[in-house]
């Protein structure tokens, strides 16, 4: 299970646990339906009961994990339904936030979002999906703190662990990168030009794009999908 640690430094060790376990299911190093254990964690990183127990619960409120009495804690599925309600809530709310953005943008938002160019450069000349998918996310968060809707915020930071479920494996899909890539030039290049209502139609297509390949990829079922509903 265990991967390399994060990065992050002057955090409690329970916090840097917390972060790891939320990679790995994000990431798919844990899978849906697999089971988590209070001692495996405890073992694995050495780290006392109680706050595993309170890590457990931050996981569920992510919607990450599902604990199910009497039996244990799992990793939680994520069904197409799931995926289709908060795709069509991104959907609304970043095209709204992505229109907000290309009205309040300022000098230094505009540099960020030159330098967030070159990193998705770099990660379609290297095919590489990890920093596609790290590029996809500060594009998104860029976006939201610059539109400066807190409760848009709120919401949307409510569903991140399930939204970087989905990134992640819709970064994997094959040509994803490419077109995922073209897209969030396009949304940034209509941010850039304050052009709100030009970004608020290129992010629905690009939320819109993920959603019907995720939607008809036989890999959702696979990835996301256990018995855990139906045998526990």
């Amino acid at each position: 299970m265990k991967t390399k640690p994060t990065k992050k430094n002057n955090i409690s060790k329970k916090e840097k646990v917390y972060l790891q376990l939320k990679l790995d299911i994000i990431s798919h190093r844990l899978r849906a339906g697999q089971s988590i254990t209070e001692e495996e964690i405890v073992k694995e990183y050495s780290i006392s009961r109680t706050p595993v127990r309170e890590i457990f619960r931050k996981l569920e409120n992510d919607g990450l994990v599902k604990n199910i009495p009497y039996k244990g804690t799992y990793v939680s599925d994520l069904r197409r339904e799931d995926i289709e309600e908060i795709l069509d809530i991104r959907y609304s709310l970043e095209s709204f936030a992505a229109k907000c953005a290309a009205e309040k943008v300022d000098k230094e938002g505009l540099k960020k979002f030159c330098e967030l160019e070159e990193q998705l450069k770099l990660a379609l000349k290297t095919q590489n999906s990890v920093l596609s998918f790290e590029s996809d996310t500060k594009l998104h968060e860029l976006i939201l703190n610059i539109a400066g809707n807190k409760r848009i915020q709120s919401i949307i930071t409510n569903l991140l662990g399930q939204i970087h479920r989905i990134r992640f494996i819709s970064g994997h899909l094959e040509g994803r990168i490419e077109t995922t890539v073209k897209e969030h030039f396009e949304i940034i290049n209509a941010i850039k030009k304050k052009n709100a209502e030009l970004a608020e139609k290129k992010m629905q297509l690009h939320i819109g794009n993920t959603k019907k390949l995720l939607l008809k990829s036989s890999k959702i079922d696979e990835l996301f999908v256990s018995s855990i509903s139906s045998n526990h």
